[in-house]
Formats: C-alpha cells, structure tokens, sequence
C-alpha cells in the first residue's frame, strides 16, 4: 500500500493499517501530535479504528514547546 505522510511518498506492508498502528510504528506518541487523513482531522479516540487505504493522505502536526 502507499500512502503519502506530509507530502513524502511511504510504503506500507500489508493490506490492513490503521493509523494506530502506523503511528507505533514511526514512534510518534499521540500527545501533542494532530492528524488529517485526506485533510479531515481524525479525533485521538478514532486512531484505533480508522483504516488506511492505498493512496490516503495524511498529514501529521506536532507541536512544539518553547520561548
């Protein structure tokens, strides 16, 4: 499956991800962090149960602490 994160091209394995598990994946930790799947923001709660499909976009926004 490919997919694209923040507008770079990203090859999946296997049919069935969700952004859970492909978030575990890239050690991204859910606090802080933002997701738009096809630009529409997915709510923290739904990571677990929203699927991937081949040519999704995502977009993923961290944020950043400082002065």
């Amino acid at each position: 499956m490919r997919i694209t994160i923040n507008n770079q091209p990203v090859e999946l394995s296997g049919e069935y991800i969700t952004i859970a598990q492909l978030m575990t994946e890239r050690g991204v930790k859910p606090g802080g962090t933002a997701i738009a799947l096809n630009n529409r923001i997915v709510r923290h709660e739904n990571w677990e149960t929203t699927k991937l499909n081949d040519g999704d976009s995502i977009t993923l926004i961290s944020a950043a602490f400082g002065g």
